[in-house]
């Protein structure tokens, strides 16, 4: 028998006081509750929040991560979330790019086809790219993808990630103008805010940034070819593309909810 919204709200709770990373989400969970879509039944669209309340609990994840370098939001499962969380809680970010490594070691060639599905017409570039990542030629990979970065930016929001306007990346006035349901904007959060990697040259020489798209591209950063920056690269392009599956077939909130819950089907 369906639940009702208050049996699902009462066990949604129960689970969130729990847990420390899903209790951030609380007020996003009661917002996809109270927008439920009539039509669209309690289960169903209990199962939509649930979905939901993965990502919008992750958000300050998201952004720890990708402080590191990291773009993995829309690839790790929960349960790899709250290992992930507690790792870096506690300072352990030796160990949490090891498991992102391993991650994408073991879904390499899904996450290539995934890249190269989305963008067709960069097809030959980035599969030029992961050929010299598979060769351990990073030195190669990583400006590859990170242009390519570049390019797919413009293609999705017609605004390059890695330049600013008036202090935010150009693409945040893309997510301000199109994105327009809170839950869902936090999937997109990344490209409003800035990060390490786009940060400016006075931006770096006040704190030290690892991996900096500027540094590699401009000659910079002589020491960038690393097996562990070519994976960011990769989840950086990853990230983009799963942005982009989510845009293209998705123009109302509850398409956006039924394709997100056929990727949660695919993962």
């Amino acid at each position: 028998m369906a639940r009702t919204k208050e049996e699902i709200r009462k066990l949604f709770e129960a689970r969130l006081q729990e847990d420390s990373l899903a209790n951030q989400s609380l007020r996003a969970l009661k917002q996809c509750l109270a927008h439920l879509d009539t039509n669209t039944g309690a289960t169903v669209g209990a199962v939509g929040c649930f979905f939901l309340l993965h990502f919008a609990g992750s958000k300050q994840l998201t952004i720890l991560l990708a402080e590191e370098g990291w773009f993995s939001a829309l690839d790790t499962t929960y349960g790899m979330e709250r290992e992930i969380y507690h790792l870096t809680m506690a300072g352990e970010i030796t160990k949490v790019d090891r498991l992102l490594v391993d991650m994408y070691l073991k879904k390499l060639k899904g996450v290539e086809k995934k890249i190269t599905s989305a963008f067709p017409k960069r097809k030959e570039l980035i599969k030029q790219a992961f050929w010299a990542h598979n060769k351990r030629r990073y030195d190669l990979s990583i400006p590859l993808f990170l242009s390519q970065s570049d390019g797919i930016s413009m293609d999705i929001t017609n605004g390059e990630y890695f330049l600013k306007d008036k202090g935010r990346p150009r693409t945040a006035k893309f997510v301000d103008s199109k994105i327009l349901n809170p839950i869902f904007s936090q999937l997109f959060e990344l490209l409003r805010i800035n990060l390490p990697i786009s940060a400016s040259k006075d931006q770096r020489k006040k704190q030290h940034v690892n991996f900096n798209r500027h540094a590699i591209l401009h000659g910079e950063d002589l020491h960038y070819g690393t097996k562990l920056n070519s994976f960011k690269a990769i989840s950086l392009l990853s990230y983009l593309s799963s942005l982009n599956e989510i845009l293209e077939p998705a123009k109302e909130p509850m398409e956006i909810l039924h394709q997100l819950l056929k990727m949660g089907q695919d993962n």
